[in-house]
């Protein structure tokens, strides 16, 4: 599996790491913290989006939140 630097570019990867800093800062807002496996399906869905053409920090947003966390 290749790397997620050899396949996005700088400002993607910037994207993407603010969008999970958002999602999981609009999680505590429900009183809790997302655990670790939640937090890495909220990576992985970030990075499917972005593998297919996502490119904001809104989709990337809605997307780690799409799901159970």
């Amino acid at each position: 599996m290749r790397h997620p630097v050899e396949i996005f570019d700088n400002e993607l990867l910037r994207l993407m790491s603010e969008a999970l800093r958002a999602a999981m800062a609009t999680v505590r807002l429900t009183g809790t913290d997302a655990s670790t496996a939640a937090q890495l399906a909220m990576a992985q869905r970030i990075i499917d989006v972005a593998a297919r053409g996502g490119c904001t920090r809104l989709s990337f947003t809605e997307a780690a939140l799409n799901g159970a966390w």
